[in-house]
């Protein structure tokens, strides 16, 4: 299976991250591998944040919603097979996290607490005019679209289900924590 870490739809958001890849050329790259049989892993992030000329630049609800929209339709035409959908995360020593720091958009709470950098389930970020009830919206539509697609796939692993149970019992109670905090 081939990993190919796309990370968004959007094309303004590549150029931001540095990413060197345009949408058209992974859709050129995922038809080849398509033809040639080969599966395809994408990996994906929600809220991608990046600066322009020192003006803080960052995916709003629409942006990471129009990136999900995308990964339905290479679903659909069997151009990716599954994909790996997390919230972008500000790990320390990386440039989002020079960013991050630089825009003051990481919660004093989580600043140094390990535990809590988990992009699967955080957004440790507070990016103007992004609410929890956003990101929450976004995160839980992509959680849904991948159990989707594991499912489709036939890889999803009945004998993991107490593994997904307990990964769901984790994200529901920290997002319902903190949705009402």
């Amino acid at each position: 299976m081939g990993l190919f870490g796309l990370e968004s739809a959007n094309q303004r958001t590549l150029t931001g991250i540095r990413k060197k890849q345009t949408v058209e050329q992974m859709n050129k790259a995922l038809g080849i591998m398509k033809e040639t049989g080969l599966k395809c892993f994408g990996l994906f992030m929600a809220f991608n944040v990046w600066e322009e000329n020192g003006k803080l630049c960052f995916e709003d609800r629409e942006d990471s919603l129009r990136t999900l929209a995308y990964l339905k339709g290479l679903l659909r035409d069997k151009k990716l097979h599954l994909f790996g959908w997390s919230m972008t995360t500000p790990y320390p020593g990386s440039e989002l996290y020079r960013v991050a720091v630089k825009h003051n958009l990481i919660d004093k709470e989580y600043a140094g607490k390990w535990e809590y950098f988990d992009s699967g389930s955080n957004f440790l970020m507070k990016l103007p005019g992004v609410s929890e009830k956003d990101w929450l919206h976004v995160m839980n539509a992509g959680k849904r679209l991948q159990a989707m697609s594991l499912f489709r796939s036939g890889t999803f692993n009945l004998r993991a289900m107490p593994l997904y149970l307990k990964k769901a019992y984790y994200v529901a109670g920290r997002n319902l924590k903190r949705f009402f905090n």
